[in-house]
């Protein structure tokens, strides 16, 4: 049986309204076998999920995938019995109790407290049977929380203090929870600790005591992976808060080699695209297991024409560009879908994932449910724009309190622009009008504008002399808008793909691959 007979039949148990088409967009809530499924290794991953290596933290934009990378080396490590893997969020830290450090180096103290508590808490679930003083302190903190029923040794076995005709019980306050995970991981030295940290910028701000607040936990982790004996400490961040606390904090240079950046090229769009449909599609192979297929499989077998090892499953001799025309048909104009979903998503799996269901259930009203068409997503480009606006006001709006204004302002304009329009445009309308601020500054410069523009994916660049569908993000070209005397490479600018619809602009030339539709 070969791969287009195998297709056929895939096609007729897709399901466009399964929920499980797409898989879950929050990575940290999906099922960690389907999260390995379709989870697309890079090679700079290497060194995040290597036991060899202290403190790695990934970098990114909203949506790109930070939590799914931290999800699946949490999964990972569970396999290991010699490893402990403590999941946190921002909240889980922040939410302990109050902050009142005053200054970089009580806070740095402050949050390695915060740390060391919480995997304090999970050593004393483990630890059992407890008769060292360290380990009873670890038993009750974790008790004294509620993660655990009461220790029977613990409640026996309390420090006692002796007094003169009778017996007083007295339980030694731990002052020090990095001391006591540094003793205690010294004296098991076969145990290593994962302490995976997401969010942790989830509510920040830009104002002066959010910046040192996260700056700070990046300085303390580093301080902790160095100090503590068996800690691995994975952290996320994201691009526009990193950019933001770096300027304010001359320590985070040591934090700087431990970050890499996590993005996705065209290509590696479709290999994330592909991995989800092929872990769905071996979901159905294995609920319907498409009698057809299986029959015609086993009778091969029966005459002797093939044997059991020949065998291998029509999914995984599917190309991705197979496994793509399975649920997409080939009727997208001037690309392939792979091309169009990562212009409309800006590189962004989850939002390229929301595209997909909701063009998925524009058909599914329309009564068809096993393929996505063409036509769907064109019709749903302007809620889908005006998530995407809502998304970057509020993922960028404590960088530039105005972007609101600033982005509303291309409201019914053009598409397109050469580097003088964009800027002419920009001092007319934006500058002359109101004030702006970025990162804490009043703007005067329309370059300025531009090049934040660019660097929160509102504006692309583009290269005529590319092929396909050449749009360049700021993490593509990061030098572009930086310099007076040569800011655009011969490259013109864009709105991105995403926000045109939903700001109603007009499509000034005859491109037939402009994404305005």
């Amino acid at each position: 049986m070969d791969v287009d007979d195998y297709t056929a039949q895939l096609i007729k148990s897709i399901d466009t309204s399964d929920v499980r088409l797409f898989g879950n967009e929050a990575a940290e809530d999906e099922d960690p076998k389907r999260l390995n499924a379709y989870f697309v290794e890079k090679p700079e991953f290497g060194p995040f999920e290597s036991d060899a290596v202290p403190l790695s933290i990934v970098r990114a934009r909203k949506g790109v995938g930070k939590s799914a990378l931290l999800a699946r080396v949490g999964h990972i490590k569970r396999q290991d019995p010699s490893c402990l893997v403590i999941s946190l969020t921002g909240a889980d830290l922040v939410g302990q109790r109050p902050f009142n450090a005053i200054n970089a180096a009580e806070l740095v103290n402050d949050w390695q407290q915060r740390l060391c508590f919480a995997i304090n808490v999970r050593i004393g679930q483990e630890i059992g049977l407890a008769f060292s003083d360290d380990s009873i302190s670890l038993v009750e903190t974790s008790e004294l929380l509620g993660f655990r029923e009461r220790n029977l040794v613990g409640s026996l076995v309390d420090r006692l203090k002796g007094k003169v005709g009778k017996i007083e019980t007295q339980k030694l306050p731990v002052s020090n929870h990095v001391e006591l995970l540094s003793r205690f991981q010294n004296k098991h030295q076969e145990r290593t600790a994962w302490v995976l940290v997401d969010d942790i910028d989830a509510t920040f701000r830009s104002e002066p005591a959010d910046c040192l607040k996260a700056s700070s936990f990046f300085s303390a982790v580093r301080l902790l992976a160095r100090q503590v004996r068996g800690i691995r400490v994975r952290a996320s961040v994201r691009s526009d808060v990193w950019s933001t606390i770096r300027r304010t904090d001359e320590a985070l240079d040591k934090v700087e080699q431990y970050i890499f950046d996590l993005r996705w090229s065209r290509r590696e769009t479709k290999q994330v695209l592909a991995r989800r449909l092929r872990a769905y599609l071996t979901v159905l192979d294995q609920e319907v297991r498409l009698k057809e297929a299986a029959h015609e499989r086993d009778r091969l077998i029966a005459v002797g024409v093939i044997t059991p090892s020949d065998h291998v499953d029509p999914i995984d001799r599917m190309s991705d560009g197979d496994i793509i025309r399975v649920l997409f048909d080939d009727q997208f104009p001037w690309g392939q879908p792979h091309e169009y979903l990562h212009a409309l998503s800006g590189g962004r799996p989850r939002w390229s994932t929301q595209l997909c269901r909701l063009a998925a259930a524009v058909g599914n009203r329309a009564g068809e449910h096993r393929s996505i068409k063409f036509g769907f997503i064109k019709l749903v480009l302007e809620p889908y724009g005006r998530l995407r606006i809502d998304d970057l006001t509020r993922e960028h709006r404590h960088q530039c309190p105005q972007i609101d204004d600033v982005i509303q302002t291309f409201a019914r304009q053009r598409v397109s622009y050469t580097t003088d329009e964009l800027l002419a445009f920009i001092d007319a309308t934006i500058l002359r009008l109101s004030r702006v601020e970025i990162d804490g500054h009043s703007i005067g410069s329309a370059m300025q504008v531009a090049q934040f523009l660019f660097r929160c994916d509102f504006l692309m660049a583009r290269d005529e002399s590319d092929a396909g569908l050449p749009l360049y993000r700021f993490e593509d070209k990061p030098k572009l808008l930086a310099s007076a005397t040569n800011p655009d490479e011969g490259m013109t600018w864009e709105i991105a793909p995403a926000y045109r619809r939903a700001l109603s602009l007009s499509n000034s030339s005859s491109r037939k691959d402009d994404l305005a539709f």
